[in-house]
């Protein structure tokens, strides 16, 4: 909205310059637009049908790859460690769109040559960890590493409401 209101400001004085911020406003909207679109779709997509977060983000991954139009597509590299564990299911859907969101980032605006997720089951912990070699904060590339207690991150057998609820007995007098 700032961008329109600067363009309207420069319109009587300097119409060209109004112009073509406008049409960098404009093309900056289309941008959100398409994002926000993504992430209504992301928040519609789960993983719930496989709990299976390596495959989701891979597919994932390769869509937005498929979908990179203005410059040559980076090598994408999906990498999983450990055996995969059924994760508490809104974690899962949690870790997925964080890491989703990153794979997005890093895709649209890093000019990366180089996309890989990283996947570790370990014993005590859930590792997810996305980098890139693109522009970063610092010019040097990015990285993402998200590290979850296995506590937290692994449903167990036995039919466990999480860490975030802890049930207490109690007595109803009447």
């Amino acid at each position: 909205m700032l961008c329109f209101q600067a363009a309207i400001n420069l319109l009587p004085d300097r119409p060209e310059e109004a112009k073509r911020r406008l049409d960098d406003a404009i093309d900056q909207a289309a941008q959100a637009i398409t994002e926000g679109r993504d992430a209504v779709e992301g928040l519609r997509s789960s993983t719930i049908e496989t709990n299976d977060l390596a495959a989701a983000l891979s597919t994932l991954g390769e869509e937005l790859a498929a979908n990179k139009t203005n410059q040559n597509s980076p090598v994408f590299n999906v990498e999983v460690e450990g055996a995969p564990q059924n994760l508490h299911p809104i974690l899962r859907d949690d870790v997925y769109r964080i890491a989703g969101e990153a794979l997005r980032n890093a895709f649209r605006h890093a000019q990366a040559r180089r996309i890989e997720l990283e996947i570790r089951y370990e014993k005590r912990q859930l590792r997810v960890r996305i980098r890139d070699d693109g522009r970063g904060i610092d010019e040097s590339g990015t990285e993402i590493e998200l590290i979850i207690p296995a506590s937290t991150a692994y449903a167990s057998s036995s039919s466990r409401r999480g860490p975030w609820f802890s049930r207490k007995a109690t007595t109803l007098k009447s």
